[in-house]
């Protein structure tokens, strides 16, 4: 039934971008029993898919409860909790931080859904990838970090704002990269910005 429900609510979320679920859509049995049982059920599907539509919820607690999910012991629940959060579209101040936290993840493909959830969140959260990117000395993560920013089309417009002489946290990634003892040296940043 939950996973049921979260394809519903995934629907809705297409055709009602800053989708919501009030009293209203849901009723407040529902609302608890998401909450209270099924965010902390022994099964990890069970956990993975009820975070699909807690994070739409307007109760006070998603907050505390999208945070154990995040932390939960199965990856993939840590994954489809982030992926989650980063389909949000009135995301909160904090939750770029509370993403960015994922980018410890030992899971690489957790740390992967965190970097595209950040993305995903506007400014704010690739301001929280830069950031990171700049203060992280695993090489694999930084790796991964450059991998997204290649496959999603930001290296193109970090190299424009820096060459526009923009300072700051995007100016310091080109410079990391343009080191030839970096994860790319030149030649890849440059090798990503061509048409072939």
């Amino acid at each position: 039934a939950i996973a049921i429900l979260g394809v519903m609510v995934c629907r809705e979320t297409e055709r009602q971008p800053n989708l919501t679920l009030t009293q209203e859509l849901l009723t407040p049995q529902l609302v608890e029993l998401l909450l209270t049982e099924l965010a902390s059920d022994p099964s990890a599907d069970i956990r993975a898919c009820s975070a699909e539509v807690i994070v739409f919820l307007a109760d006070a607690r998603v907050k505390s409860v999208m945070r154990k999910l995040i932390a939960d012991r199965q990856w993939f629940v840590r994954l489809r909790a982030i992926r989650a959060l980063g389909s949000l579209r009135h995301a909160s101040e904090s939750l770029p931080l509370d993403v960015r936290e994922c980018l410890h993840d030992a899971d690489r493909r957790v740390r992967g859904t965190a970097i595209h959830a950040l993305i995903a969140l506007g400014h704010e959260g690739k301001r929280h990838l830069y950031e990171h990117f700049l203060a992280v000395e695993d090489r694999s993560v930084r790796q991964q970090i450059v991998e997204a920013i290649e496959h999603t089309g930001l290296m193109s417009g970090l190299v424009e704002e820096y060459s526009a002489g923009i300072k700051g946290a995007e100016a310091l990634i080109v410079d990391h990269l343009a080191n030839d003892a970096d994860i790319l040296g030149l030649s890849g940043v440059v090798r990503t910005l061509s048409p072939d």
